[in-house]
């Protein structure tokens, strides 16, 4: 999936500067889903959030223990987050790559913590198509040469599913030029727990599981949970929105990568799950419902409570 620098929202509105490998432009997008992605049945697409806190490199599955395993120069080859393997959410990150520096990977371990304290029930153990066994999901993270500073990014997305479409693995991978000066610039943890929420499946598996669709109102996402904090949570911005209660409003401007798999820009604006990087950003409580949506079992319930009186139109 791609994003877009917000200074280049203008000039590269509605453009489509895509390489041949689905790669996203870093002056107009910052990331393109995986082009290979594929799943059991068949083919499927692919802030500063406060959180406590291309091969796999050796077996990461069910007997995996939380915590990070590191090389002799000091850096991580892998991290698992979450608890009890047995009951909790483990993201499991393989390093790959030169280029890395402690301060790159600190932000894969924040957001892969961040992402098993939102999902919070473990999914069933299973096995990538080499053999590997996964628990819960194996992202594969490597910096490479790509284009050099200000081209393309990267891509992110899922790359295997299981049968009811929850993704096993998936790949981030970024142009090794571009990495730190992200950091640099203060985003580079925004655009790692972005990516690393597209390989669970926002704007990814969407398809697959029939909960994007175009309404008489534009694309929405029709998940029930997030359709029902979406009308609540945003209330005092969408007085206007009388279809609400079909869905929330999906990005569709900005070309492949973006459209179709991003919340819409011009109504969530600083939300983590636009198409848009912007300076200040946020994780919403639509968005986490949303992954509930998709077949996860998270937080939502504990963190948000839908007043049904609010949902009546």
């Amino acid at each position: 999936m791609r994003r877009r620098s917000e200074r280049d929202r203008d000039e590269d509105r509605g453009r489509n500067d895509d390489d041949e490998s689905g790669g996203g432009r870093v002056a107009g997008r910052r990331d393109s889903p995986a082009e290979d992605a594929s799943t059991d049945t068949g083919a499927g697409p692919g802030s500063k959030v406060t959180s406590n806190s291309v091969d796999a490199v050796g077996p990461l599955g069910p007997e995996t223990v939380p915590g990070g395993t590191f090389g002799a120069d000091g850096l991580m080859t892998r991290y698992v987050s979450g608890g009890d393997p047995a009951s909790s959410y483990n993201v499991a990150v393989a390093f790959a790559g030169d280029g890395w520096t402690a301060d790159l990977q600190a932000d894969f371990v924040a957001a892969a913590d961040y992402l098993s304290r939102v999902v919070t029930g473990d999914v069933a153990d299973t096995f990538l198509r080499n053999g590997t066994p996964v628990d819960d999901v194996l992202i594969d993270a490597s910096l490479i040469a790509i284009d050099g500073p200000s081209g393309v990014l990267g891509r992110a997305g899922p790359r295997e599913i299981r049968f009811d479409a929850l993704p096993k693995n998936g790949i981030m991978e970024f142009d090794t030029a571009d990495a730190e000066r992200f950091d640099d610039a203060g985003l580079w943890d925004d655009i790692v727990l972005h990516e690393m929420t597209h390989v669970l499946g926002f704007g990814t598996i969407w398809g697959i599981l029939d909960l994007a669709a175009q309404t008489s109102d534009g694309l929405r996402f029709v998940g029930e949970k997030a359709t029902a904090v979406y009308q609540q949570e945003f209330a005092d911005r969408i007085p206007g929105d009388t279809n609400k209660a079909l869905g929330v409003p999906v990005e569709e401007e900005f070309g492949p990568g973006t459209a179709g798999g991003h919340w819409d820009e011009a109504l969530f604006d600083n939300e983590l799950m636009t198409g848009l990087i912007d300076g200040n950003n946020y994780l919403s409580m639509t968005t986490i419902a949303s992954l509930d949506d998709l077949g996860y079992e998270t937080v939502i319930d504990q963190l948000f409570t839908v007043d049904a009186q609010v949902l009546l139109v």
